[in-house]
């Protein structure tokens, strides 16, 4: 195959690559709490949210009720908003309001609670509490996924790399078979 072949076939890919769609990822965070049990107010029950976002939460944040989605419920509540203060601090605060629960006792509290931080990396954590809050981190965080022109660059430069050397290796067959005749 001719130079000339190998570069157009080197351009094409190259602008495949870099033309392609940025890769998408999202981190998914699951709150997990308890709440009063719809059966008897001295016990708890279980309630799980979670929502997607694309990187790891730095500052405060406020995720509305449309963001969320309901994982387990008891009570048949769903969650207003999920507020996370400090993510980044030992101590990550965490605020929920719960609406249209089937009992009265549930519907329109505002929860607040925590969990050890810094919120920082996939894993579980935890208020370490008996009746405990877990907020649990995990997928892939866009900042982590490289994009296509960085490694459409990467590509070029390894074949780049290749067809140099495969030059210089037939210049200097050639310059040993002139040099052989001679």
């Amino acid at each position: 195959m001719d130079l000339y072949r190998v570069l157009s076939i080197l351009v094409l890919c190259v602008c495949g690559l870099v033309s392609a769609p940025s890769a998408r990822a999202s981190l998914v965070y699951q709150l997990s709490a308890q709440v009063l049990s719809p059966l008897d107010p001295r016990t708890f029950s279980p309630i799980t949210f979670s929502f997607t976002v694309p990187d790891f939460i730095a500052e405060t944040t406020v995720i509305p009720g449309g963001d969320i989605t309901v994982v387990v419920d008891g009570d048949g509540c769903e969650a207003e908003f999920i507020s996370i203060s400090n993510p980044r601090s030992s101590g990550v605060g965490i605020v929920y309001k719960l609406t249209g629960c089937n009992t009265s006792y549930n519907s329109g509290l505002i929860f607040s609670g925590g969990v050890f931080g810094p919120l920082d990396e996939i894993g579980a954590y935890t208020n370490g509490a008996p009746i405990p809050t877990v907020l649990t981190i995990s997928g892939a965080p866009e900042s982590q996924i490289p994009e296509p022109g960085s490694t459409g660059l990467a590509f070029a430069a390894i074949v780049a790399a290749v067809i140099a050397r495969k030059r210089a290796d037939s210049r200097q067959s050639r310059a040993m078979r002139s040099a052989s005749l001679d």
